[in-house]
């Protein structure tokens, strides 16, 4: 058995590992698209426009991409037009709260992590990698 983080998600694992991969298991930073009631729409999109399903991570950069376009804009309307400069994106980015995206609701600590992170658990049986549970991540800071 192995234990091992979303390195692990990428097809090629157990490819190469081939039976050998039988019984591990392995966690990704995200939810499950496929199984999220709100990435309905966003997967569906997805599924059309790349004739596969999303990767572990297609829906956070995607959440990331909004994020970012959003903060973006708002600089730009806070400055009169004005193209905006790093520091004034990145502190629209710092104060988002409650955007909804594919994910869920995305707001920021101060820190700069997200409020509602989300692990999910999978296990690799019989070559398949198999959803097992998703978790709410405490910030403990």
């Amino acid at each position: 058995m192995l234990l091992g983080g979303d390195g692990l998600s990428g097809g090629d694992f157990v490819e190469t590992a081939g039976a050998a991969a039988d019984g591990t298991y392995y966690t990704v930073s995200a939810p499950d698209v496929t199984r999220w009631p709100g990435a309905r729409e966003f997967v569906a999109a997805y599924r059309a426009r790349f004739k596969a399903d999303p990767g572990p991570y297609s829906a956070n950069g995607y959440a990331a991409a909004k994020i970012i376009i959003a903060a973006l804009s708002r600089s730009i309307a806070l400055d009169r037009g004005a193209p905006p400069n790093r520091a004034q994106v990145l502190a629209n980015v710092a104060a988002t709260k409650n955007f909804l995206t594919p994910v869920g609701s995305i707001s920021f600590d101060r820190y700069g992590d997200t409020t509602g992170p989300i692990l999910s658990l999978y296990q690799v049986e019989h070559g398949k990698a198999r959803f097992i549970n998703r978790t709410a991540v405490a910030n403990t800071r």
